[in-house]
């Protein structure tokens, strides 16, 4: 199996460039030259925005797909909410003189990530994960854009390597593993 490194050098055949991990409720707004960053999502949602005329790239990463009423909207929060942040990515990349007929648009995550709740209906359960992406696709149906990929959904957290400078996105799926604790008397 490949490491990110070596899949980098393949790729590019440097792996000099500036290697950032973003965590839950940041985002990373790319100056044009060549970087990777890497995440890992379960029930957040990532969204990537590239502008191929600039190589300019975006990525956040999000945990909740809006603050609650009465929840200020403190600038310092603008990354954890999924309205929020593709909306700040948006009109920063803009900013920058970015035509957004031009950025391609990707999205990733949200996974059910909690176990249904016995007893419950599988709608009753929390699914953080398919209320970010529901959030994510309207706020950028809002904004006019259009998605060029999408790897949602699902039970399984995936690890993302985002070249900002390029726009490609390389995913890995993560199977996960429940552990219980069995008392044998």
């Amino acid at each position: 199996m490949k490491s990110e490194t070596d899949i980098a050098h393949q790729q590019n055949g440097n792996t000099d460039w500036p290697n950032i991990y973003i965590k839950q409720g940041e985002y990373y707004i790319s100056d044009g030259g060549p970087v990777r960053i890497r995440t890992v999502l379960g029930s957040c949602v990532t969204v990537t925005m590239f502008c191929p005329v600039f190589n300019i790239g975006a990525i956040t990463h999000s945990l909740l797909p809006f603050p609650l009423p009465g929840v200020r909207n403190d600038t310092n929060q603008i990354g954890r909410y999924v309205n929020l942040s593709v909306r700040h990515v948006y009109e920063r990349m803009m900013n920058l003189g970015v035509n957004s007929r031009t950025m391609e648009v990707k999205i990733f995550g949200g996974g059910q990530m909690f176990l249904p709740i016995p007893g419950k209906s599988v709608n009753t359960t929390l699914n953080i994960g398919r209320r970010n992406v529901e959030t994510a696709l309207k706020t950028i149906q809002e904004l006019g854009l259009n998605i060029t990929a999408t790897d949602v959904g699902g039970t399984q957290g995936r690890k993302l390597l985002f070249f900002a400078h390029r726009g490609d996105v390389w995913v890995k799926k993560i199977n996960r593993t429940l552990n219980q604790n069995v008392n044998q008397s």
